[in-house]
């Protein structure tokens, strides 16, 4: 248990530090699409018994969700 949820954490502090490092571009909500459209596709495309897509699919689902939360506050703290 605890692995994952250090592996959701570290997911989630990497996709915030990726939003908050290009907060001036106008179209940084791209990068929460883009990690997610990489998550959805890992676990559209794992063939059964792949653990690794799997894997691979949380940290951008993880990433995905810290860089939609870092955005939301970045938003509410104008």
């Amino acid at each position: 248990m605890f692995p994952t949820i250090l592996t959701a954490l570290i997911g989630a502090l990497a996709g915030a530090f990726l939003r908050f490092d290009i907060r001036k571009n106008p179209r940084a909500w791209l990068l929460t699409a883009a990690l997610a459209a990489i998550a959805l596709a890992l676990f559209w495309l794992m063939p059964p018994g792949q653990e690794l897509y799997a894997i691979w699919g949380f940290l951008f689902a993880a990433a995905a969700a810290g860089a939609l939360l870092c955005g939301a506050a970045l938003r509410l703290r104008r």
